[in-house]
């Protein structure tokens, strides 16, 4: 009840909400202090996305550096790391994997950010800007 009277203090409510509920009020004791609180619920929708990480444990001297190719259907481009031998990993936001291409672009695999291992195997032909 807003404004809260002292009705409503007296009255105690356990309501389980539906789960079609998006958004409800709640309602503190008249007497402390408290303004009601206008609470949303939101649910993450599953979009088959996978943000890219910081780092990438599987391979420790990888630096990040500027992204160069675009995400397939465009909008946004590649996270992008390079380590010390010249190898560039790319974050493959559909799979949550990094795709490896040799110091000329050529493609080497996709492998897994955590423990290096292999995914899937080069592509010929696929390449991506040096």
């Amino acid at each position: 009840m807003f404004p809260p009277t002292e009705q409503a203090d007296n009255i105690i409510v356990s309501p389980v909400y539906p789960p079609e509920y998006q958004d409800f009020i709640l309602v503190f004791p008249a007497d402390s202090g408290v303004r009601p609180l206008y609470i949303v619920v939101s649910v993450t929708a599953n979009v088959g996305y996978h943000a890219a990480p910081d780092l990438l444990p599987a391979f420790p001297d990888a630096v990040s550096v500027r992204p160069k190719s675009t995400v397939q259907g465009g909008g946004k481009k590649r996270d992008r790391w390079k380590d010390r031998k010249g190898r560039i990993y790319e974050w493959d936001f559909q799979h949550g994997a990094v795709e490896v291409y040799d110091r000329q672009g050529k493609h080497l695999g996709e492998f897994n950010p955590d423990t290096g291992n292999q995914n899937k195997p080069a592509k010929p032909g696929r390449t991506t800007p040096k």
